[in-house]
């Protein structure tokens, strides 16, 4: 189930509680104690950070927006689980582009808790290196500025994660896309559908690459977009990079050629700056407002 996003803060938790322990847990416990917090309720708070991370794996304190005793006591109930970076780590990793120190991922029992809410859950983030940890917290900050951008603009923002996102072959035993996440916006009966793709690498190949897989798919594989999807249009791709490089990788490749894809990139400066009404086209080289 994708997850809805408002632009609304959640209410915040108050009360401290200690230090979370470190306590190893079984599938079959997790979801024991799953099942216990369903039956005495979750607040919408505890659900607005479990929706958020279940799609994007990783979020900072100020990306959650709700207080550090709210964390604190769920972690203690193994809802999330704080990633074991020091925190100047994280602030060198960001260097200044985002606010927070502390980075958060969904515990054991948040796992279980997802999965029956209907989500499918982005996993690993306790053992993945650092630069795909930070992909996922840069991208979850793309993802709620764009939101609140489209709210803003009247438009109902629907949230489908990597997990969620990617194509699979009907037999479901070959991936064959993988967006970093989808957005469905819905205004007056009107939808747009963006695949969203943010790069932090420093060259063109993946670009390119990306280039051969999506076209490659809208051509041949329609069927499978369109069911897997839920949608009667192939999405347009919005694709964020942290260098220029990438930027021109996309133009290049695109120079010459009639895609059946849209394609539409920005610096994520720009995105960090607020800059989200003109995007810049691959493929014609002109600016244009994607959020009318």
């Amino acid at each position: 189930m994708p997850y809805q996003f408002s632009s609304s803060t959640p209410p915040r938790t108050q009360g401290r509680k200690p230090p979370v322990p470190v306590e190893t847990m079984t599938p079959r416990a997790a979801r024991e104690r799953a099942n216990n917090l369903l039956v005495g309720g979750l607040s919408l708070t505890a659900w607005h950070v479990i929706d958020i991370l279940a799609q994007t794996g990783a979020a900072t304190l100020p990306q959650l927006g709700v207080s550090r005793s709210a964390m604190i006591k769920y972690g203690h109930a193994h809802i999330v689980a704080r990633l074991h970076i020091p925190p100047k780590v994280v602030r060198d990793e960001l260097r200044a582009l985002l606010p927070g120190s502390r980075i958060y991922t969904l515990g054991p029992v948040g796992l279980e808790l997802a999965k029956m809410r209907g989500l499918t859950p982005s996993t690993g983030h306790m053992a993945y290196p650092l630069s795909r940890v930070m992909h996922d917290v840069i991208l979850t900050e793309i993802l709620l500025r764009i939101s609140r951008h489209a709210a803003g603009r009247g438009w109902s923002v629907t949230w489908i994660g990597t997990a969620e996102a990617a194509l699979f072959t009907p037999d479901r035993s070959r991936e064959v896309l993988e967006p970093d996440a989808l957005l469905r916006l819905t205004k007056d009966g009107e939808e747009r559908l963006f695949a969203l793709e943010y790069h932090n690498e420093d060259k063109r190949s993946r670009a390119e690459r990306k280039v051969d897989q999506y076209e490659a798919v809208c051509a041949v594989n329609a069927a499978l977009w369109m069911e897997q999807w839920e949608t009667a249009a192939f999405p347009t791709l919005l694709a964020v990079f942290r260098h220029d490089i990438v930027g021109k990788g996309y133009v290049d490749k695109l120079s010459g050629m009639q895609p059946q894809v849209r394609y539409y990139g920005k610096l994520l400066s720009g995105v960090l700056q607020g800059n989200l009404d003109q995007w810049l086209n691959l493929s014609t080289r002109k600016k244009e407002n994607i959020f009318p």
